[in-house]
């Protein structure tokens, strides 16, 4: 994989990862499996448990300061409910989560707001626009059952977020 991405940045190409625990059990700090990656990743998501396990800090926002050391341009640390937060070199932006009415299922709601957060990366938005837009576009995951049955349209996430402000 690092071998891959080293190819992409050398190409010009931007880079993102979502990481994921290990199959099997493994102590803290997970980031010796991770090799030199991270110096040829652009955006790296991460949830609350997995950045801490993979840096071996204390607390996410610590984690995610770390892991921005190690060579991406964002560092993204989902929250669930409590929404996430973005981590650049200019500083930390909190989204919190929108509340929504009726919960219908959770599953893809993480993964929405990965593709809005990457979404407002190739757009070249602000970090808090992109912030918000993908948490809009997580939220309105939450409607329906099932993750890419409910993935919301751009127009969608538009519409959700003028109704919003």
């Amino acid at each position: 994989t690092e071998n891959l991405f080293r190819a992409a940045k050398e190409r010009g190409l931007i880079t993102s990862l979502d990481t994921q625990f290990p199959m099997s059990p493994e102590p803290p700090p997970w980031k010796r499996f991770l090799g030199g990656l991270l110096e040829y990743t652009d955006v790296v998501f991460t949830d609350d448990v997995e950045s801490v396990s993979i840096t071996g800090d204390e607390t996410p926002e610590a984690a995610a300061e770390s892991l921005l050391a190690a060579g991406p341009k964002l560092v993204v640390v989902k929250l669930g409910a409590k929404g996430a937060l973005l981590a650049t070199k200019d500083g930390v932006v909190r989204e919190p989560a929108f509340k929504m009415a009726e919960i219908t299922d959770s599953i893809g709601a993480g993964d929405a707001f990965d593709a809005g957060v990457l979404f407002g990366v190739l757009a070249d938005w602000p970090v808090e626009r992109t912030a918000r837009f993908a948490a809009a576009a997580a939220a309105l995951t939450l409607r329906g059952m099932g993750g890419s049955q409910t993935a919301p349209t751009l127009r969608e996430v538009e519409e959700f977020l003028s109704s919003r402000d």
